[in-house]
Order: C-alpha cells, then sequence, then structure tokens
C-alpha cells in the first residue's frame, strides 16, 4: 500500500488550531461559509452557513452531544460497565485507588494499567507480565492519579472506526511508533526523516515520535542512535498505538468484515450517539471474535483524512454535513 498522495496543508490563517477542526474550516470555507475562531486554546469556532449559526468546542465537541454522551464515553468505568450492560465485548477490569490492597488483584497476567483521569496514552503501562512489575507499576501511576483502571491485556491489532449517523465512514488500525529500516541509513536519521511532516500538539494530523520515548527505546534495546538497521527491520519505539505517541494511521476500511463495521454501528446506537470513534481489537480479521476498548465522543477525524497510508475518507464532510441537518 503507498503512502497517502494527498499531503495535509496547514490552511492559512488558522495553523494554530488542531488538524481536524482545520479540516472543518476548510470544509465550511468550501461552501461559502465563515468562522469566527473565539477561543485559541479550547479550539472553540462558530460557524456560520446556510443561514445557521452553531459553535464547536475541542475540535468535534458539537450541539448535538448531550452531557450524557459526554459522561458515559469519558469515564471508562462508566463506558466499560454500560458496553458490558449492553452486551458488547471488552476486557476485564478492576479499579484501584491509593487505600486498596494492590495484592487483590483478580485478572490474570498480562494485564494493562490506565489512569482514569487521562487519555491520549498519557500513563499507560501495557502487557504488565508479573505481580512484582504490577506492584512497581501501580504504585508509580498512584503516586501522580487518584484511580487506576487494571485490564486485561488483548494482543491483536486495534483499529479506530469512525461512524457518523449510523454510517462507517472509515477505520484506521493504529500501529505503534516504529521505525523501518532501509539498510542506508541510521535509526537517528530516520527519526528525523519520519518527523519530517508531523507535529507535537495535534496540529497535523500526525505527532512526532517523541526524542524521550526514542532516548528509551535505544537504552532498553542497547543500540546506539548511528546504528543503521538492515532494510525492512522495524524498530518498535512504543508498546501503545496512539497516535499522540507516534503511532502510524493505517486506513483499512475495505480489509474490516461487515460483522464488525456494524458492530461499530450498533454500539453508537445503543449508546445513543450522533458521531464517535469505537477503539475495537480485533486479533483475527476472519473470526467475528474482538474486545472493545473504548469509545470517543469527540473523535481525531483527521487521521480518517490523511491516514499515514491509505485512503482519504473525507471525515470532515461527513462531520459538516451532521451539523448541518441537526
Amino acid at each position: 500500500m503507498k503512502n497517502n498522495p494527498k499531503i495535509f496543508s496547514p490552511l492559512p490563517g488558522f495553523t494554530h488550531l488542531v488538524a481536524s477542526t482545520q479540516l472543518l474550516i476548510k470544509e465550511v470555507l468550501s461552501r461559502g461559509g465563515t468562522v469566527e475562531v473565539l477561543d485559541d486554546q479550547y479550539n472553540l469556532i462558530e460557524i456560520t452557513i446556510d443561514n445557521k449559526i452553531f459553535k464547536i468546542l475541542g475540535t468535534t465537541y458539537t450541539h448535538t452531544h448531550s452531557l450524557l454522551n459526554h459522561i458515559l464515553c469519558n469515564n471508562k468505568r462508566l463506558c466499560k460497565e454500560n458496553l458490558k450492560r449492553e452486551g458488547f465485548q471488552t476486557p476485564a477490569f478492576q479499579i484501584f485507588r491509593k487505600e486498596d490492597q494492590f495484592k487483590d488483584l483478580r485478572l490474570k497476567f498480562p494485564i494493562v494499567l490506565k489512569p482514569l483521569e487521562t487519555n491520549h496514552g498519557i500513563g499507560i503501562y501495557v502487557n504488565i507480565q508479573s505481580e512484582e512489575d504490577f506492584l512497581t507499576s501501580i504504585s508509580e501511576l498512584l503516586s501522580k492519579y487518584n484511580e487506576i483502571m487494571v485490564e486485561e491485556f488483548i494482543d491483536g491489532p486495534e483499529y479506530r472506526f469512525l461512524v457518523i449517523e449510523r454510517k462507517l465512514i472509515g477505520v484506521i488500525q493504529r500501529i505503534p511508533a516504529n521505525l523501518k529500516g532501509d539498510g542506508i541509513h541510521s535509526l537517528s536519521e530516520l527519526l528525523q526523516s519520519k518527523n519530517k511532516d508531523r507535529g507535537n500538539d495535534y496540529t497535523k494530523p500526525l505527532m512526532k515520535i517523541s526524542e524521550q520515548d526514542f532516548q528509551k527505546y535505544l537504552e532498553n534495546s542497547q543500540l546506539k542512535s548511528d546504528y543503521i538497521p538492515a532494510r525492512n527491520e522495524i524498530h518498535q519505539i512504543c508498546k501503545i498505538s496512539n497516535l499522540s505517541k507516534g503511532g502510524d494511521s493505517i486506513d483499512v476500511t475495505e480489509e474490516i468484515s461487515l460483522h464488525h463495521k456494524q458492530l461499530a454501528i450498533d454500539i453508537c446506537e445503543k449508546f445513543d450517539l450522533p458521531f464517535a470513534g469505537i477503539d475495537i481489537i480485533i486479533p483475527d480479521l476472519n473470526k467475528n471474535y474482538y474486545e472493545v476498548l473504548e469509545i470517543n465522543e469527540r473523535p481525531m477525524i483527521s487521521m480518517h483524512s490523511y491516514p499515514y497510508k491509505g485512503i482519504n475518507r473525507r471525515a470532515e464532510k461527513y462531520l459538516l454535513e451532521h451539523l448541518l441537518k441537526n
């Protein structure tokens, strides 16, 4: 699969806003509408188009969302409990607080640790294999956060399904940050090349692989930055697949079965969501088995419009049409 031939171009006058907001603004302007930025920090904009005026906050938080949508999706515990109640498969979990006895862990290893109050992969520990590692990791996390979700680790590719008005717009496979050797360039040079068209603050669809994560990988792998990997030799810099950590977005919409596409639509229907990004692990695309990780009621649409590889799904077009109808 070739890289997306269309390169994301920051929108003049709005380059300080996140990429998803820039894409939506560009779509509005292309249809003769106008946009006023009300607050730069929160990406709060006001759109005037077709005799309608409405506001959008933080990329995709809109007038079509309810407070209940917001609470059920953003609270990891409530989200997973409601997924289970509605009959959807989601990894088993426990919640730990500072006052709890950590040895009361009921889940079998390997496990994942997630702070309840963070997003974008912050503070996540994956594939914890032993009680010793668990006790060390959870003690460290609880020195910073109030509550930690301990979750069953499910091995397999992670996919983001974007659904708008009960229609599947696209599916992205998220690949953890990595460098692919060419037999010519060093790891340091490969990092510099890959980061060239990436950003640090969501103003571009892809995030840079951080120097801190790169140095940590070199240390753990006992490699030097001038090491030259062989052609097609893969070096996985991070364990988590979040784009915020420099991961790659690969459009795989055509490879996903109707069963799994309908699954994402059904989740949105059960949660009464006008649109959402559903994160699902599917170990084998030829089988129906899956595990839902979480629901994002304010999905990053830019990953679907400008993936690292694959087709531009024009997510901003479908989002604007939804907003105009409602």
